[in-house]
């Protein structure tokens, strides 16, 4: 008999709905008499190679200030390596679906206290997100990077599962999501809680450090044994090896360090760390918010992470070098698509390596300093530069 099969199978799976429906009308009883004052912050629970740091900074933005508030992180991740995988301080550990949370005996209580659920990942389990709703528990998504360049998979976050509400950081911004059916009332105006680090001085420090970051491309799914032939890894694979580029580091005593993009290697199984030459430095995928701290400029293709720098009024090149690679998928050709459209809104888009090179020791010779025509430009990336997890709480609380 196969084990998906027989009497054991199918008396287990009972007990479990069984258990599941006794959870909810127990978690309905005690929320009625329960004062629902609790904010749930998460990042991406479901990863261990990405950076806990926008719901997070959010979180310890409500305890210094005493709003009751409560941080689930993924178990492996860095927090739980610090902590010894212990809970403590208001933070949890969890890596398994969301619906599993009312099985978890340190989460349980929380849900039942919860106002919100504030996550800057979205769409990590759609039953959960359901619930939410019927539970009269809002649901937040706070983003990771701003909605600018890559507008592919929008439209999902505006369906009766997902969201209640979004964070937004700019009047760009605004314009993308109300395309996609987003109400004024529905948006959250405010910034990224984690630029509120940026502005602190004591953790806002340029060196002589350009870092590259390129984002990911989803045609590399089931394409491990053949990513080499992707204009995404030979063009940057090039970059990273240029001669041209170790003469710079040299000639201009200036360091080049890489981090690669979670979404590769936790979907495709692929980590191009490997493409690192010796000019340059691999970050740790849990560090890249030292390292946008630290550094003086971004390379990158249309990764989000451009608008850290301009908060910063550091300068960005954007090399674009497969807008017309085949083998992308759908998803990444609207992207290459969409981030092109945006061409006009910033400046220093280049398409060759020698281009690149190019604006690269325009701002060397100038220290980095950013041009005016790019300083006026990305200031419309942004509401405001100070007071954000302020701002933002303020705005979920009057809302919830």
């Amino acid at each position: 008999m196969s084990k998906r099969g027989g009497m054991a199978y199918f008396l287990k799976n009972v007990r479990k709905s069984f258990d599941k429906r006794v959870m909810l009308l127990t978690f309905l009883v005690k929320r009625l008499r329960t004062r629902r004052n609790l904010y749930i912050f998460c990042d991406n629970i479901l990863s261990t190679e990405t950076e806990e740091i926008d719901a997070f900074s959010l979180f310890a933005f409500c305890r210094e200030n005493n709003i009751p508030a409560a941080y689930i992180a993924a178990r492996g991740g860095r927090l739980f390596m610090r902590m010894s995988g212990k809970s403590s301080d208001g933070i949890y550990f969890e890596q398994e679906l969301l619906e599993n949370w009312f099985f978890n005996k340190d989460i349980f209580p929380l849900l039942v206290r919860a106002s919100a659920v504030v996550a800057s990942f979205g769409g990590i389990n759609t039953k959960m997100e359901e619930l939410f709703r019927q539970l009269s528990i809002e649901y937040i998504f706070l983003q990771h990077g701003v909605n600018f360049f890559k507008t592919y998979g929008i439209e999902s976050y505006k369906t009766e599962r997902k969201f209640d509400r979004m964070l937004i950081s700019s009047a760009y911004e605004e314009e993308i999501l109300k395309e996609y059916g987003w109400k004024d009332e529905e948006l959250i105006h405010a910034g990224l809680p984690r630029w509120d680090r940026l502005s602190d001085k004591k953790e806002a420090f340029s060196g002589r450090q350009v870092f590259l970051y390129f984002t990911w491309r989803r045609s590399f799914t089931h394409q491990t044994e053949d990513i080499e032939g992707f204009e995404y890894i030979k063009r940057i694979k090039s970059l990273l090896s240029s001669d041209r580029l170790k003469t710079m580091k040299e000639k201009h005593h200036v360091d080049f360090a890489m981090a690669a993009h979670h979404a590769p290697k936790d979907l495709c199984g692929v980590d191009i760390e490997y493409l690192a030459g010796d000019a340059v430095t691999v970050a740790d995928a849990n560090q890249v918010s030292r390292h946008i701290a630290e550094s003086s400029m971004l390379i990158t293709d249309y990764s989000s992470v451009f608008a850290d720098f301009y908060f910063q009024n550091k300068p960005v090149i954007f090399y674009r070098f497969d807008e017309d690679d085949i083998r992308l998928n759908e998803f990444d050709r609207e992207n290459v698509t969409s981030a092109a459209k945006q061409t006009q809104r910033v400046c220093n888009v280049v398409s060759t390596e020698d281009e690149l090179f190019d604006k690269l020791e325009h701002y060397l010779a100038q220290d980095f300093k950013m041009d005016a025509e790019e300083q006026e430009k990305s200031k419309a990336f942004f509401y405001t530069r100070q007071n954000i997890c302020a701002e933002v709480m303020n705005e979920i609380k009057n809302g919830c």
